[in-house]
């Protein structure tokens, strides 16, 4: 298992389908969504077409450079709304090993909806006798804040390549696990309080909901 969430572009690995010889182990974007999408999606009031894909999207909005000044802050409050995304995503991972809904991880980097979403998930994995290993590919990318010159909020979109993990029985029988790929996701990060960003909103899409 790595704990540690890796940043960097890659293509999809192949699915391999069923084998005569034994079961086949594939990988899964249900080690996180198919057990929490529908809350997930429940809680950020997003729906999605048919084919898995999210409606369509606005352009993202233009962001204003200011003064230096506000130009500074602004970019500090992406960064750190940045690394409290990828903090949500290496905790889960680190968890989900376990797994483990009470891993402390996940509290320092999601609060509210969010962390609600990702515990019941960790929670329905173990109680289904499942663990999850592999790691996932981020992209992020900020489309949003508010307010412009001293940002409390932002909102980040993300092609989420989950085509390195799976999930597997812990006992150590067969698991016949369904193939990932690349997800849409969009999460809302928040200031809350003392400087301290968390993500507060989370959604993940189908896969195919995006590419590279």
């Amino acid at each position: 298992m790595v704990s540690e969430v890796r940043h960097r572009r890659r293509k999809p690995a192949a699915a391999h389908g069923p084998s005569a010889t034994g079961p086949t182990y594939h990988k899964s974007p249900s080690w996180l969504v198919n057990v929490v999408a529908a809350a997930a999606l429940a809680a950020a009031g997003c729906t999605s077409d048919g084919d898995g894909r999210p409606p369509a999207q606005p352009t993202p909005p233009q962001l204003p450079s200011g003064s230096p000044a506000t130009a500074g802050t602004a970019r500090d409050a992406e960064q750190e709304a940045l690394a409290a995304y990828r903090g949500v995503w290496d905790a889960y991972v680190t968890a989900i090993a376990v797994p483990d809904p009470d891993h402390p991880s996940l509290a320092r980097f999601a609060a509210g909806d969010a962390l609600r979403v990702l515990t019941d998930g960790l929670e329905a994995v173990r109680r289904d006798g499942l663990a999850g290993r592999g790691d996932v590919t981020l992209d992020p990318m900020v489309t949003g804040r508010q307010p412009p010159s001293a940002p409390e909020t932002v909102q980040v979109v993300d092609c989420v390549d989950t085509s390195s993990t799976e999930l597997y029985r812990v006992d150590g029988e067969p698991f016949d696990d369904t193939p990932g790929g690349f997800r849409r996701a969009e999460a809302t990060v928040r200031d809350t309080g003392d400087g301290e960003w968390k993500v507060t909103g989370f959604a993940l899409y189908g896969v195919g909901s995006c590419d590279r």
